[in-house]
């Protein structure tokens, strides 16, 4: 095995920085659309939903498993039911 040279690994060069360093809150210029308050997207929902919910909510009674007794759903189960965050159909 003379004539086959030994393999060596490839030498790694140092690792880079990627960009410049990051500045603190105090260096930073902010824009002046990075001053206005997050907007988030308001939802409105039909009145047939909002009727389908609150009969739900009124008339649907949940089995509990034992001699026939029921009780009313919650907010919650009707908010995954249909979807509806459980603060609208508190409000």
């Amino acid at each position: 095995m003379r004539g086959i040279p030994a393999r060596m690994p490839p030498i790694r060069s140092p690792k880079r920085q990627r960009g410049p360093k990051a500045k603190t809150i105090s260096e930073q210029i902010l824009l002046p659309h990075q001053l206005q308050p997050i907007r988030y997207p308001e939802r409105t929902y039909r009145q047939f939903q909002k009727l389908r919910v609150l009969t739900f909510l009124e008339h649907h009674r949940i089995p509990l498993g034992r001699g026939g007794e029921y009780r009313p759903p919650t907010q919650q189960e009707a908010s995954d039911l249909y979807k509806v965050p459980q603060r609208t159909i508190s409000d």
